[in-house]
């Protein structure tokens, strides 16, 4: 278990060019109409999706529902499937649910880049100063302390900034070395077997050894675009029978077909959180909505190790007033706000340890 946890939101990749969940479907936009950025196949999933935003607008007359965040409309499709119902003469709600899960693949794999180094990449911006603080508190540092990371993303910000340093993901996969990172709402590195839905993890450090690094040459920065040849990337690493869609899910009670491995995941997450002494959040707004992370949060810490600290950094003042409302009487003393960035993390990690 954990003493220190990271919890990270959308706010975390953006110094490695993600886009924030509020500004996602604009970006979405600017790809798809960039024939340098956009991939062929990706064409349609676009198209798709946008006629469903524009037909959805109908629901405005009776309800007010935000169209302008990836999240909102994450869900919003997903209970047009459940439902079978869409405004109009739409297609097949569940055709523009896959396209969704295709363009929030493409546009994330197109926004992130890596540096290139020594043909091949470095840590993406942002992450490498938070990698650099994970070495000098963390188990690197000669088991001092014990960390483990609780994510809501799905680039690979992270995942790659860590290679070489091993990456446990809670899925049940072999690897019993690295850092404890629990991505609660899916992975582009993530896979599913078909015959079984088991979620299964292409790790980063196999997957760079399926890349030709001298396609790199004369590029100072790289996406990664795994999640185009997912399957193929699996077979070469020895994975067979899986499907060609990464597993990514959206922030609502219904996980699918993955339900049992993304289990896994949350009741990992919940563990850590039970036993963590310093909690420090960053990127993550805690929207209203969200109400997954307030029970993940008040079951997983429930009769836990007593609170040092819950720091949270974001630039967003309204932020504050958000997780005071989270937090217990226990924890309340223990909370601190600082208005910040993720390249601001670091620092103040640090400070708490004495460095």
């Amino acid at each position: 278990m954990s003493e220190i946890v990271f919890i990270l939101g959308a706010g975390a990749s953006v110094p490695a060019g993600a886009p924030i969940m509020s500004d996602f479907l604009d970006r979405a936009r600017d790809i798809w109409a960039d024939p340098h950025r956009v991939v062929a196949e990706d064409v349609p999933h676009y198209q798709r999706v946008f006629n469903a935003l524009q037909v959805l607008q109908a629901v405005h007359s009776k309800s007010n529902l935000d169209l302008v965040n990836i999240e909102s409309v994450f869900t919003l499709l997903e209970m047009a499937e459940l439902l079978q119902r869409m405004p109009g003469n739409f297609e097949n709600p569940g055709d523009a649910l896959s396209s969704l899960k295709k363009v929030i693949a493409a546009t994330l794999s197109a926004s992130v880049r890596f540096p290139v180094a020594n043909r091949g990449i470095g840590q993406a911006a942002g992450y490498a100063g938070f990698v650099d603080m994970l070495q000098r508190i963390g188990e690197i540092d000669r088991g001092r302390h014990s960390i483990s990371v609780v994510t809501f993303n799905y680039d690979l910000g992270l995942d790659f900034s860590l290679l070489g340093r091993g990456i446990q993901y809670g899925l049940g996969e072999e690897q019993r070395q690295g850092v404890p990172v629990f991505k609660l709402h899916g992975s582009l590195n993530w896979v599913s077997k078909e015959e079984t839905g088991e979620v299964i993890p292409l790790m980063p450090d196999a997957l760079m050894r399926t890349i030709d690094p001298l396609r790199w040459v004369g590029e100072e920065t790289v996406p990664l675009n795994f999640y185009a040849n997912l399957k193929t990337s699996a077979a070469e690493i020895g994975i067979a029978g899986v499907s060609s869609d990464p597993v990514i899910v959206p922030p609502t009670w219904k996980k699918g077909e993955h339900q049992r491995s993304l289990a896994r995941v949350w009741q990992g997450a919940a563990m850590h959180l039970n036993e963590a002494q310093y909690i420090f959040v960053c990127g993550y707004s805690l929207p209203e909505t969200d109400g997954f992370f307030k029970m993940l949060y008040a079951l997983g810490t429930a009769g836990g190790q007593p609170l040092r600290t819950f720091h949270v950094l974001d630039p967003d003042p309204n932020v504050d007033q958000r997780f005071r409302a989270l937090l217990g009487p226990g924890a309340q003393g223990r909370y601190r706000y600082q208005q910040g960035f993720f390249e601001d993390l670091p620092g103040t990690v640090l400070r708490y340890f004495g460095q």
